[in-house]
């Protein structure tokens, strides 16, 4: 089954890009669950883990451990393709941008899928440093 690729561009024949590739979708919808906010979707205010919202709290392990168990839960109810193994979060320092600092964080999940065994991939999540009055906006 052929779906989106992410993130949404149009391909070499000027179609939007699509993939038949299903650890690449499984991917995406890891992905996807975690960047996208609780309450976020009307119509599904479960979906999400929000790990944006990590960016913002103390580097503690209790912390994260506590968003490590909740997210694994989630993304085994949200990407029923995929068995989520382990979650691993590690905060980078501050990391200079031309307009203030960003935060980033290393995300890396391991999942099984059947016939395909155990795959790991590590995803990196920025969040640029908070805006101020100077931001221009």
């Amino acid at each position: 089954m052929a779906t989106l690729l992410t993130p949404f561009h149009i391909d070499s024949t000027g179609r939007v890009a699509k993939t038949n590739n299903l650890d690449l979708v499984v991917r995406q919808m890891i992905i996807d669950v975690l960047v996208t906010l609780k309450f976020e979707r009307l119509t599904r205010p479960s979906y999400g883990a929000g790990i944006y919202s990590l960016m913002f709290e103390p580097v503690d392990d209790l912390v994260f451990g506590e968003f490590r168990m909740e997210a694994i839960s989630l993304l085994n109810a949200n990407v029923p393709q995929a068995t989520i193994v382990d979650l691993n979060i590690k905060p980078a320092d501050l990391s200079p941008m031309s307009d203030g600092y960003s935060t980033t964080l290393t995300v890396t999940v391991s999942y099984s899928m059947r016939m395909l065994g155990i795959k790991t991939f590590s995803v990196s999540i920025t969040a640029p440093a908070l805006l101020t009055q100077e931001s221009g906006i």
